[in-house]
């Protein structure tokens, strides 16, 4: 996450940061030992809406950029599931952990797909598959 945080934009990160921080809340863990207990499908939907937010928040990246490049230069136009409970307990600061890193890799889906895409549309060869920002190294 740290590779990611250096090279994604400022606002993707910010506004990653607010996601969780409002869906956690903001009780400074040196002062509050906060504790998490749920069933684990109410646990995959949050996983699910962590990761569909981190999609959005890539796809609102690439509209603004393609919107500044329009602005710059002219473009062509271009299941059922099983019910199993269970009771799941973690720490906040864990949970913040985990519902962050799954924004990053929802994030990272869309860039991947974003790539394919602009190499379908301009006709180019695929390049090899490259990591998220800051993990090329």
């Amino acid at each position: 996450m740290e590779l990611f945080v250096k090279g994604a934009p400022q606002q993707v990160v910010d506004a990653m940061r607010q996601t969780v921080t409002n869906m956690i809340g903001t009780l400074p863990p040196q002062f509050f030992a906060v504790t998490v207990i749920t069933v684990a499908e109410n646990l995959a939907q949050l996983m699910y809406s962590v990761m569909i937010t981190g999609y959005m928040f890539r796809n609102a990246q690439y509209r603004l950029e393609l919107q500044q490049s329009l602005e710059q230069a002219a473009l062509p136009d271009a299941q059922e599931k099983d019910k199993v409970t269970s009771v799941t307990e973690t720490s906040v600061s864990e949970l913040a952990k985990l519902l962050y890193w799954l924004m990053v890799v929802a994030y990272s889906i869309r860039n991947i797909e974003v790539r394919f895409d602009m190499e379908r549309v301009l006709g180019t060869p695929p390049k090899p598959p490259e990591l998220p920002p800051g993990e090329n190294n």
